[in-house]
């Protein structure tokens, strides 16, 4: 019985503007992030999203269906019941279907299969009464010329169709009327999974698991060669393969048995008698024997024939076989005579006793082309190993066009042959195995010559069985003959028996290197025992070529027919479908749309054979199938699934579709496992699946994850791969798409690297499918997920107005689980990398922190990749860049927890020289120095826990006094690094240390960077500093925060230091705060207004208190004992919220870490505006769970709290213009007035002169009259520009680091402009530019400049002066145009 439907109605994961409502109808205050400048958040997670409580729990044991956007975002759609499975997906329209195997999605009751529209938002059964199909859907094709949706699977009919109407595996659903009908051939026998068009749309192409049956015009013989015994190791096909003589060849084999009746190794190639002396070959005893074969040529082997021995109750029991000349241990198929079940073995195979089979037929995987191979025999039973029958298989038939070379088989009848007619001769040809030859026949053939009148050659190979065969001649490549010029084209007549008409082909012989030819394919039917095919070559109708000196030349070397299957028994391997008397196909079908209908249920008829066709001939029907198709030109596909062709290789093919159609196989003979999703763009095919490198080995890192060049036929991986294997490929947006048991990838095709995969999945993929139905460069995800986040970024995203999420664009190194491959970069991510070993520990355990009896509490834990601190940086030559600190790696590992990223190019570059080894946990920059703190060494630097990174030249600084020093027992750890706002040569770096450099200075010192040396604050502090803010009108308090003591022994987890008097005071005395404090912020300077959290002395309940100046009051906040607050900090808001005793209503107190609340829930960061704790992020971390957020960071300090209100501008323009008509009517007035009293007085006019142009004209700003008005209108709106709360003669900061644990913002904006309602600049971006010159304000709303100052222009109407807004100090004002560039 069906589980019930999990009812799920479709869910959009806040979208920017569902986000703004969401939060708006909540009451939750708006941030204005545009006040801050670059704003980001760090933490350790992988996804992120705004708090939504209505937000539904995803069910792991059902799978979701979710959409994701061009920018990467996810919103989920709907859930199947539990149990169900997403696999399949098309578009049509404005409609989505999807296919798999479940009863219901989002609460609609279907089968299999489901309709969606974006555009409602609701889901629809195909069909009539909830109708669908009764199995699993596994494929889908939306055909947008005919509107049909072509469905395929492992089922027999949609669910209200009538069972005699449908063949199976195959239907079709027309939307226009809502309606089933069967496939034109009615259906496939077995599972489809894959339906994919031709690249000119004519046709569809299906893979998977079925069988084909073509008609024959005769019947087969299916009987093998009655000379070859029966064994039940033997199976129709492999007892079909004719063995290889190996006469001529050399052959050792030793240790062996000192009684000569059983030591000559040549007595078992073809026995003569049983088992017993004469025909058996016995190792010495005790020994492993080693007996090995060189023919010293090239041959072409499909496989070995092993019988054992019973002599002297010896016999081996297990095997290794190696190739010569590479040394390979093969892969072998057999059938075990007691099962019956074909197995595989490689490094030690077993051999059955002769009392079980008379001997084993050991198949190569793939055909090998070996010059010999060695026989290891390495365990037995009784006294030795030992064997009776030794034979190389070939892959079907052979002959040589060398009489000579052409000796009889063992169980033959005779041997192969081969005859002329004109003048051949031999020549030697080297080959590539050092010091060996290669013999040929010649023939020199004078150009006009008739192909009737040219010499030929006749191959006479002997066939043993009837069966489908491909038949491969071996041209020598003219390089190595040095005929090149002479080469030309042959006609090619195959005969295949038994009434059958010859197959004539023509082939050029002007091939560089050896080649393999397709001459023919399908039946050759022997007629006798000793029945033998003809194989002619003669010169082409139509010779290609101009020849050599009017010679032409022909090279004629072997034959080899290659046996794909045998007459009606198959090879044996049955895999449940029955096959009628015909040719016999497998997994692969091609259907032209313009055909008529047919059965292909039943035997087709031979003319429906398409070239392409020569796939299913090619698969074997055992438990092979073809699972992607990849459809490259119209005369090329690729095929990718499970399987192992008698001849080109594993698991995936590429398929000729012109001619008779052949099958070849990839460089280094295909993947060593299974394919599941091709996708190709360009001339580069991306391959997924469960494989881990090629077939022959020796690539790197082809980790379930691959790239093939169609153009040089060669592989190469993406990165180091991929953590697990691949399910789902799709190419969005020139980035491939990977989907698996690690969620979700995204490579980048053109910079190839993987990156960022926009939203966040935790759980397994099994569905990437593009989707136009979702929007533009749209597609849908199935899996089975236990996470998913809007927005997927490792430890790092920025936040802007809306609000809006940026992740982080690159990818972190990622840590894996499994030994199996690297991880996903979902994100990718997926780099693997080798870590550190403090990549795998929570930062509480990373260094032991100094004990008093007042102790911090614990961090969350934050394993890699976790970014811990942020800041920024521009100089005059690069754009602003991030700055990144905390506990990760990238760049596969070379890169170490300090990073620089470029929001611009998404790219992140490390530190020059020695790499932080440690976390980072604080981080500042001063003019171009970056000042780094946390658990850590650099290689060169004194101590520990602090170092100087020159930003200008790229580099550690050196320094003998920097370093800090650790209590005995303990580390440095440095939580804090803050300049003081009011001195920019002062650094104040506080943590758990006991001293600086020579200095005893513990917990917090002062560092000079002018001077370059450390002093202590006043007589000190003793303790763990977990935060610092600064108080005071000139920011001459400083407030730190954690487990403190004075110097004289007062507890005081809140202290208080004066700069002015060099004194140390505890805020709110011994008592007042509950317990150590995590976190610390100071109302805008205000030393009455402190907000402080931390945990209770006991460690049960977290506190959020308030200073008022007088005393300490707990914040109603309803948080639980698992929230850890790391951060507070105070933000602006857009709209003022309701007005209280405890914060202003312009703002709210940010609080980040780990969040937890008996009334929201979880969230890593949340909103208090002095009444209301308002939840507001929630993050995850890579493993599903719940993820924290570090801090807020953010590139301008001094920004503004009070919310700026402004005319619509409309009204502006519009008072304006009326305040500039009036004064250009009163100037007019003026003068005619002063017209008429001129001529009463006679006097001489004077010309007007513009003085705009002027020199003086910088003095008369704006110089038009509309620019004096809206100058004038502005002031009165808004206000007049305000100085700020330092000193404008300050030098400006080339960056602004707000210190991450401070709420202070010293200064206001410079006017409402600030917001980015700049009159000609609507979205407040503007444009950069730079100061030429310094400039020195002398009028009101002017702005000073520092001569290389970036600036952001605003208003540049007026030819001479400009409104801008300074980046560093966040300040507006004009200034004059020409110091501008």
């Amino acid at each position: 019985m069906a589980s019930p439907p999990r009812a799920m109605s479709s869910y959009p994961l806040l979208s920017i503007l569902l986000g703004a409502a969401l939060a708006g109808a909540q009451n939750i205050p708006q941030i204005d992030f545009s006040r801050m400048g670059t704003v980001g958040i760090a933490g350790a997670f992988a996804g992120l999203d705004l708090y939504n409580a209505s937000a539904p729990t995803l069910d792991s044991s059902a799978a979701t269906l979710v959409s994701r956007d061009a920018s990467g975002a996810l919103t989920i759609l709907g859930a199947t019941n539990n149990g169900g499975q997403l696999l399949a997906s098309c578009s049509l329209k404005d409609t989505l279907y999807v296919g798999g195997l479940f009863d219901s999605v989002a609460g609609t009751s279907t089968k299999n299969i489901i309709a969606y529209k974006p555009s409602t938002g609701k889901f629809s059964a195909l069909g009539t009464d909830g109708a669908g199909v009764d199995g699993e859907v596994n494929a889908l094709h939306c055909d947008s010329s005919s509107g049909l949706v072509w469905v395929g699977g492992n089922f027999g009919r949609p669910t209200s169709a009538q069972s005699t109407a449908f063949g199976g595996a195959v239907a079709v659903f027309n939307p226009s009327d809502n309606t089933w009908s069967p496939a034109p051939f009615d259906g496939l026998r077995g599972q489809v999974l894959d339906i994919a068009p031709s690249t000119d749309g004519k046709s569809l192409y299906f893979g998977g698991s079925f069988a084909t049956t073509f008609a024959s015009n005769t019947s087969l013989n299916s009987t093998n060669n009655p000379a070859v015994p029966f064994s039940p190791g033997a199976t129709p096909f492999s007892a079909s393969l004719v063995p290889i003589p190996l006469n001529g060849s050399e052959i050792t084999a030793q240790p062996a048995s000192s009684d000569s009746n059983f030591n000559n190794i040549l007595n078992i190639l073809c026995p003569a008698g049983d088992d017993g002396a004469g025909n058996t070959w016995l190792a010495a005893d005790g020994s492993t024997a080693s007996i090995t074969a060189r023919p010293f040529k090239f041959i072409n082997a499909g496989g070995i024939r092993l019988g054992n021995t019973a002599v002297n109750g010896r016999s081996t029991t297990a095997f290794t076989l190696t190739t010569i000349p590479d040394n390979n241990v093969l892969e072998l198929s057999y059938n075990d005579p007691a099962t019956n079940q074909t197995r595989t073995c490689t490094d030690s195979c077993p051999l059955a006793p002769s009392s079980t089979a008379l001997y084993q037929d050991f198949l190569f995987t793939t055909s090998q082309q070996i010059t010999g191979f060695q026989l290891r025999l390495t365990k037995w039973s009784g006294s030795g190993p030992g064997l009776h029958i030794l034979q190389l298989l070939s892959n079907g038939a052979f002959a040589n066009a060398l009489e000579s070379l052409n000796s009889e088989s063992c169980y033959a009848p005779g041997a192969s042959g081969s005859s002329t007619s004109g003048t051949w001769t031999t020549t030697e040809a080297a080959t590539t195995i050092a010091g060996t030859t290669q013999s040929v026949l010649v023939a020199s053939v004078p150009v006009g010559t008739s192909s009737a009148n040219s010499p030929s050659i006749t191959w006479t190979p002997y066939v043993s069985a009837s069966g489908e065969y491909e038949v491969y001649m071996i041209i020598p490549g003219c390089t190595l003959l040095q005929d090149c010029d002479a080469r030309t084209s042959v006609k090619v007549t195959v005969s295949p028996g038994n009434g059958i008409a010859p197959a004539v082909t023509t082939v050029s012989e002007r091939v560089s290197d050896d080649t393999q030819a397709l001459i023919y394919r399908g039946q050759v039917i022997p007629t006798t025992p000793d029945y033998r095919s003809t194989v002619t070559l003669q010169l082409a109708d139509s010779p290609e070529g101009t020849g050599q000196n009017g010679q032409y030349r022909l090279v004629a070397d072997r034959v080899q027919f290659v046996l794909t299957s045998v007459g009606a028994g198959g090879n044996g391997t049955g895999n449940g479908t029955s096959f009628g008397a015909g040719r016999n196909g497998f997994g692969f079908f091609e259907w032209p749309l313009s055909a008529s209908t047919t059965n292909a249920t039943g035997i087709l008829p031979n003319t429906t054979i398409t070239p392409f066709d020569a796939l299913s001939f090619a698969v074997p029907n055992g438990s092979a199938s073809i699972h992607a198709i990849a459809p490259y030109s119209a005369s090329r596909l690729f095929a990718g699934g499970n399987f192992t062709t008698a001849s080109v290789g594993s698991n995936i093919v590429s398929v000729d579709g012109s001619g008779l159609g052949a099958v070849s196989g990839l460089a280094a003979n295909g993947l060593n496992g299974p394919v599941s999703a091709l996708a190709l763009y360009g001339n580069t095919l991306f391959v997924g699946g469960a494989f881990t490198d090629t077939r022959t080995g020796g690539a790197s890192n082809l980790r379930y994850v691959a790239q093939y060049n169609v153009e040089s036929n060669t592989w190469a991986s993406l990165g180091p791969g991929l953590a697990f294997p691949v399910s789902s490929l799709e190419i969005s947006d020139a980035h491939l798409l990977a989907g698996g048991e690690f969620g979700l990838a995204r490579w980048d095709i053109a910079n190839g690297v993987w990156v960022s995969s926009g939203g966040y999945l935790s759980g397994s993929t099994t569905l990437v499918s593009n989707s136009s139905a979702v929007g533009e460069n749209g597609a849908v995800l199935g899996g089975t997920f236990s996470a998913i986040r809007k927005y997927g970024a490792d430890g790092w995203a920025v936040l802007e107005n809306g609000p809006t999420v940026k992740p982080l664009g690159a990818l972190l190194d990622h840590t894996t689980t499994t030994s199996a491959g690297p991880v996903a970069t979902s994100a990718t991510s997926n780099a693997q990398v080798r870590r550190h070993w403090f990549s795998h520990i929570t930062m509480s355990d990373l260094f032991p922190r100094q004990q008093t009896s007042n102790t911090l509490p614990a961090p969350p834990s934050a394993p890699a990749p976790a970014v811990l601190a942020g800041t920024f940086y521009s100089n005059s030559s690069s754009s602003q860049l991030s700055v990144l600190g905390g506990n990760f790696t990238f760049a596969n590992g070379q890169a170490k927890n300090l990073a620089f990223y470029d929001m611009d190019s998404n790219k992140l570059s490390g530190v020059q020289g020695a790499q932080v080894e440690g976390v980072v946990r604080a981080l500042y920059v001063q003019g171009n120095e970056l000042f780094v703190g946390g658990q850590f060494t650099v290689q060169g630097a004194k101590g520990s826990g602090f170092a100087t990174y020159g930003l200008a030249n790229g580099g550690w600084e050196s320094n003998d006094s920097e370093g800090l020093v650790a209590a005995s027992g303990s580390a440095v750890t440095v939580r804090s690094v803050t300049g003081r706002p009011s001195n920019a040569d002062t650094v104040i770096v506080a943590g758990s240390f006991a001293g600086a450099g020579q200095l005893t200075c513990e917990a917090v010192c002062a560092w000079s960077i002018q001077n370059k040396q450390w002093s202590q604050l006043g007589s000190g502090i003793k303790g763990d500093v977990s935060s610092v803010a600064y108080a005071g009108s000139n920011a001459e308090l400083l407030v730190v925060a954690g487990a403190l003591t004075l110097e004289d022994g007062t507890l005081a987890n809140v202290a208080q230091y004066s700069f002015d008097n060099s004194t140390w005071i505890s805020v709110g005395g011994a008592n007042g705060v509950p317990g150590p404090v995590t976190a610390l912020s100071v109302d805008e300077l205000n030393s009455n207004s402190i907000f402080a959290a931390g945990r209770a002395n006991d460690g049960s309940t977290p506190f959020l208190i308030h200073w008022n100046g007088q005393q300490w009051s707990t914040m109603s906040t309803d948080l639980s004992g698992a929230t850890e607050v790391t951060q507070l900090a105070m933000v602006p808001i857009s709209d003022k919220h309701a007005s209280n005793s405890i914060l202003e209503d312009n703002r709210v107190l940010f609080m980040s870490g780990s969040l937890a609340s008996n009334s929201f829930g979880s969230a890593s960061t949340a909103l208090f505006d002095g009444a209301t704790v308002y939840p507001y992020i929630s993050t995850v971390s890579t493993s599903g769970s719940a993820g924290f957020v570090s801090g807020l960071f953010y590139s301008i300090s001094n920004f503004s709290f009070n919310a700026r209100k402004f005319l619509p501008r409309g009204v502006v323009i519009l008072i304006s213009i009326a305040i500039a008509a009036g004064i250009v009517f009163l100037l007019l007035l003026i003068g005619v007035l002063w017209a008429i009293f001129s001529r009463r007085e006679d006097q001489s006019q004077e010309e007007y002169v513009d003085q705009e142009g002027d020199d003086d004209s910088l003095h008369h700003r704006p110089s038009s009259l509309l620019e004096h008005i809206n100058a004038a209108t502005r002031n009165t709106i808004v206000g007049s520009v305000a100085g700020g709360m330092f000193p404008a003669s300050e030098k400006s900061e080339k960056a602004i680091t707000p210190d991450p644990t401070d709420g202070t913002h010293p200064g206001d904006d410079e006017d409402g402009m600030g917001t980015g309602q700049a009159y000609n600049d609507p979205d407040g971006e503007g444009r950069i530019a730079r100061a030429r010159y310094g400039f020195v304000p002398s009028g009101d709303g002017e702005l000073a400049l520092e001569e290389g100052a970036q600036v952001v222009v605003l208003d540049d109407r007026d030819p001479a002066w400009w409104f801008v807004r300074n980046e560093t100090t966040g300040h507006e004002g004009v200034v004059p145009a020409s110091y501008l560039y």
